[in-house]
């Protein structure tokens, strides 16, 4: 109500009987990040004020301090309103990731972001698996058939490896090996048959020299150090030995639920051990299961 001040004009007198607020909503969320030569790649998306894509790519030991951004990406301008990063690579040349749901793959390299993959290009197929080495991003491309393709900044996206008749599935590579699944007899639902391959690792595709391991069934894995770790059923972790083919195994018994919810793919593979993310309960925290090498049988 308007009063009366002490010099005779009217001030505003006011009593507050009502007050509200809007409902508390995010405004931005860590999505996804990755972590490769002691560097860190992470993405940030803001919902508010405007739709954007933060990437972030450091050292990993500087992350105790806040960084500037390495790339940002703007809806609508840079890509539809809602994409997001999958399969989120990182190396200390900078990282690697696949725009969902347009179908593309992200390469930053020296400050950098290319943009490839598309309809048109030497790999429209959908990009699943992706994999980075420095500067060098390989994947299997989905289509009628699966293959393998790699790019870099010095080249243009090119086949790197196929096989007629045969899905090139479970890509994996560490640096120094590269592994993957041959399909043969693809019905829509199942393989006849399946073997895995390997090949020390090169960034030239004529340069690729595949070898057969020996068959396997079911799952695909992670290769580190010379071995290629997999879960080929929800009780067990198995590690192939690239080298001789010789397998060998760790029974999940006796960890109760941790059995059925573990990770199916390793959160890493280590010279002596391995590790899988854990929940224990629906909606828990994630917590790591080491399974030293010493322990398979």
């Amino acid at each position: 109500m308007p009063g009366e001040g002490q010099n005779g004009a009217l001030v505003e007198q006011r009593t507050t009987h009502m007050a509200w607020r809007t409902l508390d909503q995010d405004v931005c969320a860590l999505f996804t990040l990755a972590l490769g030569g002691g560097y860190t790649a992470y993405e940030v998306l803001r919902f508010a004020p405007d739709d954007v894509n933060l990437m972030y790519h450091s050292p990993t030991a500087a992350l105790t301090t806040p960084t500037e951004p390495a790339l940002t990406l703007r809806a609508p301008e840079d890509f539809p309103s809602g994409s997001v990063f999958q399969n989120l690579r990182a190396s200390a040349e900078g990282f690697a990731a696949v725009i969902a749901p347009l179908g593309e793959v992200l390469l930053f390299t020296g400050g950098t972001p290319r943009r490839f993959g598309t309809r048109g290009s030497a790999a429209p197929g959908s990009p699943q698996l992706l994999q980075l080495v420095g500067d060098h991003v390989l994947w299997a491309e989905w289509e009628m058939e699966v293959r393998l393709v790699h790019n870099s900044p010095a080249q243009e996206t090119e086949v790197f490896y196929e096989v007629p008749g045969v899905r090139l599935i479970g890509l994996s590579t560490d640096g120094r090996d590269i592994a993957w699944i041959q399909c043969y007899g693809w019905d829509g639902g199942n393989c006849d048959r399946t073997e895995l391959w390997t090949a020390p690792y090169v960034r030239e595709a004529a340069a690729l020299a595949p070898r057969r391991v020996g068959d396997i069934i079911g799952a695909s894995g992670t290769v580190g150090f010379g071995r290629y770790v997999r879960r080929p059923t929800l009780e067990s972790v198995e590690a192939i030995d690239l080298a001789t083919g010789a397998v060998s195994r760790y029974e999940l018994v006796g960890l109760g639920e941790i059995a059925v919810i573990i990770s199916m793919l390793p959160v890493y593979v280590g010279p002596d051990e391995t590790a899988f993310a854990v929940r224990t309960e629906v909606g828990g925290p994630l917590t790591l299961v080491r399974l030293s090498f010493d322990a398979f049988e």
